[in-house]
């Protein structure tokens, strides 16, 4: 929760991006069903520790669902987005997998793309937090891992028109009435 809170507020983060090649991480284990490539589109944590990922597939079809569906880590998934836009999923982790390891020790998943052979994730983690115990962390439940970078940045902060924007652009219309009924 510290870590989790010094990640909030920080100016600077350090971003690390790790390979981990496991056959049993579940949306390797799709993409490998699949034959195809899979990218993470947004990843939350749950009070409970599970982390709701968000994926975008080249093609959404009953095989990836049900191979992701039948997974012991996974504990729910639905098509949130189909027709004529990227197919989007919406897949509740709460096994062991990298993500969930990693926002476990605190930090943010910004971005993950998953093969048949391995997955590949970017976390932010507080500039002054263990990169090395972060990856121990994640190695310890998985063996083959590799650091691929790790980059300290600087956050730009965001101002409140860019972030209406975004806002604006992200949800459809009805997602803007839920939230203007909810508010």
């Amino acid at each position: 929760a510290i870590q989790q809170e010094d990640l909030l507020f920080a100016d600077t983060v350090t971003e690390l991006t790790i390979s981990v090649q496991d056959a049993a991480i579940p949306f390797v284990v799709a993409a490998e069903a699949a034959d195809e490539q899979f990218s993470l589109d947004g990843a939350i944590v749950r009070d409970d520790g599970t982390v709701v990922c968000y994926l975008r597939t080249a093609e959404t079809t009953e095989d990836v669902v049900s191979t992701l569906d039948d997974h012991d880590s996974v504990s729910s998934v639905r098509a949130v987005q189909e027709g004529n836009e990227v197919p989007l999923l919406q897949v509740s982790v709460a096994g062991e997998t990298p993500i969930t390891t990693l926002a476990g020790w605190g930090a943010t998943i910004t971005d993950a793309t998953y093969t048949p052979q391995s997955a590949e994730v970017v976390a932010d983690l507080p500039a002054g937090g263990d990169v090395r115990d972060a990856v121990e962390t994640v190695g310890g439940k998985f063996e083959d891992i590799d650091v691929l970078a790790k980059e300290t940045r600087t956050r730009e902060p965001e101002t409140m028109e860019a972030f209406r924007s975004d806002l604006t652009e992200a949800l459809t219309d009805k997602q803007r009435t839920v939230l203007r009924t909810a508010h």
